[in-house]
């Protein structure tokens, strides 16, 4: 079987897109079917492929692996046109290939039909569930595989969100995580009620045509509700929580009060809605307190509640009091009676992380900022002035490796009415690198010190850190050859020990753009640490490198054409002496330790000659 028959691809996306008659083609497709019971242990890709038209042909192989140079994985699709690639790791670019075999088991090319992308989004809630006509909400959507894309990189973007209810609009996505996005929705004022399907998709990217973008989704068919606008005259209170009477509720308690339709935001404030003690004063409230979320206010103590205390929550009325999203306002004052009573004081309890920034696993994250954040379920204040500076630099840390990184003067600090711990880094973090979050709370000196000083709440039982690791962003994410001028170019493989099939063929008169993931610092790009090679030579290049995109791409060209049918070399140095992001407020951030990045690539010549040369004949 001639290795130059091409496989051309199909993706039946969700609108029934049809075949693209493009010679050696192949591209992902959505998985038709969502998994039930939950979120899957590991991922699946779908991949479809039109036939190729061989009297000797005995099958089909796909080859998939983590990078373009390591697809040693390989499944058998013998005679059919699809194979559906399980147990791939979530949260991860997938390379895959897909080539014909004869009997003899000689098989085609892949020059032509390489693509990547990460395994199929899989939505399992949503949080809140509704929304009025005429609202904006900010709405957190859960799963697995919500692909954050390439920062950078257009022709790679995040993950988008779909609904199919014709009223309601994405404004902003916010990937938070691989398993998290937030999404800010609006609701037109007409939009009529009913559920709505959600959509996460995907992007992948076809490595022979970037402006192919095939989608793969997944969709939660009750995503999101509108509900038809309440008709009463008046809000009313509907109920509480807690109820009234209640006892031994928990100190940490965040009362809320639900109204018998959605309530107006501008009209909540610490003033009409408020929580009053057993001697009829206003309780402070934390900041951003009391919120609203449709017909529900929820008020958050700045600090914990008095034990075996009484309490009242109070809904002004009247003209100046909480109104309905119509202007209405709540007749008349309202107040929980009876009042709901605190429990005794509790042993004490060790505090808990509850959430970290860069969470565990994060990729992509950004060298420009040197803030670290961890988050408690109590207010942790009291620690500095109980441990002194250096102590409490070595229990809240950033490691990288064994080695923690240098902190800031005057850190760790707090936020969050002190139940977030804010690590601020000396130095920049580094592009490329894995880092670690790790907080000992545990430690037995410690641990007396703050038994002694009363405050043996805020010790740990163990320690804490980030597992997995959370890894910065990567340096070098895209190259292109394109010709002076040109709106568009031809995207090179990175890496590699010798050009791949993609990076044939290249103008001997190309321009080439390098495409980071942050602006690089302009100062670090010089003769230096970028090169073309050829021959094991550098080339003289025609000009200074010129920078586009806010400083993201560099621009390079050779003095002269460039030697044809010959392999050459972009070569990229990184490290302290090499290229460097640079960094918002000033200074830059080393990517990684130094190595060098290469972009392999031969020029073009007569298609029989390159055959020959590059061996992608028969």
């Amino acid at each position: 079987m001639s290795s130059g028959h091409g496989i051309r691809g199909r993706c039946d996306g969700p609108a029934g897109a049809g075949i693209l008659r493009v010679p050696g083609r192949l591209l992902l497709v959505l998985a038709l079917v969502l998994l039930a019971g939950g979120v899957a242990a590991a991922g699946t890709i779908s991949l479809t492929w039109d036939p190729v038209d061989d009297p000797d042909l005995s099958g089909y192989r796909v080859y998939y692996g983590l990078a373009p140079t390591a697809m040693t994985a390989v499944a058998d699709a013998g005679l059919e046109t699809g194979k559906t690639i399980d147990g791939l790791a979530d949260c991860a670019t997938w390379y895959l290939s897909v080539r014909a075999y004869d009997g003899g088991g000689l098989e085609s090319t892949e020059s032509s039909n390489l693509v990547m992308g990460w395994p199929r989004p899989v939505v399992t809630a949503t949080q809140p569930r509704s929304i009025l006509p005429g609202e904006t909400a900010l709405l957190t959507v859960t799963g697995v595989n919500f692909d954050p894309g390439v920062p950078g990189d257009a022709r790679h973007p995040g993950a988008a969100v779909v609904f199919s209810h014709p009223g309601l609009q994405v404004r902003e996505v916010f990937h938070d995580a691989c398993g998290q996005l937030r999404v800010r929705v609006e609701a037109a004022a007409d939009a009529q009620p009913g559920w709505s399907a959600l959509t996460v998709q995907n992007v992948d990217v076809s490595w022979d045509d970037p402006s192919i973008h095939p989608q793969v989704f997944g969709t939660l068919e009750q995503g999101l509700e509108v509900r038809a606008p309440q008709t009463n005259d008046a809000p009313t209170v509907a109920g509480s929580s807690p109820a009234p009477g209640a006892t031994d509720v928990a100190s940490s308690v965040q009362p809320s009060i639900s109204f018998s339709e959605p309530i107006d935001p501008a009209s909540v404030t610490a003033l009409t809605v408020r929580l009053l003690d057993s001697a009829g004063a206003a309780v402070a409230q934390a900041t951003g307190s009391p919120s609203v979320s449709g017909n529900q206010v929820t008020i958050r103590p700045a600090q914990a509640l008095r034990a075996s205390t009484a309490y009242r929550i109070e809904v002004t009325g009247g003209a100046a009091g909480v109104k309905d999203l119509t202007g209405l306002p709540l007749e008349a004052t309202w107040r929980l009676d009876p009042a709901f009573t605190t429990a005794a004081t509790p042993a004490p309890t060790d505090a808990v992380i509850v959430g970290s920034e860069p969470a565990a696993g994060a990729t992509g994250v950004s060298v420009a900022s040197r803030e670290v954040r961890v988050t408690f379920d109590r207010d942790m204040r009291a620690l500095s002035s109980v441990a002194n500076a250096a102590a409490l630099q070595k229990a809240f840390r950033v490691l990288y490796g064994t080695k923690a990184l240098a902190h800031a003067s005057g850190s760790p600090g707090f936020e969050n009415d002190g139940r977030t711990v804010v690590i601020r880094l000396r130095a920049p973090l580094q592009a490329g690198l894995a880092y670690t979050t790790s907080v000992n709370l545990a430690d037995p000196k410690l641990r007396k010190l703050l038994t002694d000083s009363g405050h043996a709440n805020l010790a740990m039982s163990r320690p804490w850190s980030t597992s997995p690791a959370w890894k910065t962003v990567e340096a070098l994410v895209a190259a292109e050859a394109r010709i002076a001028g040109a709106e568009s170019g031809v995207p090179l493989l990175i890496g590699g020990s010798g050009p791949s099939p993609q990076n044939a063929a290249v103008s001997i008169n190309a321009e080439f753009r390098l495409t980071f993931a942050e602006p690089v610092s302009a100062s670090t790009v010089t003769p230096a640490t970028v090169r073309i090679l050829g021959g094991g030579k550098a080339l003289g290049l025609a000009e200074r490198p010129r920078f586009e995109d806010g400083g993201r791409t560099v621009v390079i060209r050779a003095a002269g054409p460039l030697a044809p049918g010959k392999l050459h070399r972009i070569q990229v140095r990184t490290g302290r002496k090499g290229v460097m992001l640079a960094v918002s407020g000033g200074g830059s951030a080393p990517i990684g330790a130094p190595r060098l990045i290469y972009v392999h690539f031969a020029t073009e010549v007569s298609a029989a000659t390159q055959s020959q040369s590059l061996g992608l004949g028969e």
